[in-house]
């Protein structure tokens, strides 16, 4: 499972298909050393497509890219049930 989010679980260890940010990991490496999982590393052949740049809020609304997905908020009972009252003024 490529998830490490604690609560809401959306939070990818490794990129999957399309890279976040700068210095997301791509891959592990697992070696008998430390030289050579550096050796490794080096022999990955990494693709990348340039894509355009979302930096503002604005830019991340118009290209539906969020940092989480869009909740909904609902109450958890629906007003037809909730109980009849009074207001009344307290300064009275």
């Amino acid at each position: 499972m490529n998830d490490c989010g604690p609560i809401i679980h959306d939070d990818p260890v490794l990129a999957q298909g399309i890279m976040q940010f700068v210095g997301q990991p791509m891959f592990i490496v697992v070696a008998t050393s430390h030289d050579r999982a550096r050796l490794a590393a080096r022999r990955a052949i990494i693709e990348f497509e340039d894509l355009a740049p979302v930096l503002t809020p604005a830019d991340a609304r118009k290209a539906e890219s969020y940092v989480l997905n869009p909740l909904n908020s609902r109450a958890a009972m629906p007003k037809a049930a909730w109980p009849k009252r009074r207001i009344t003024n307290a300064a009275r």
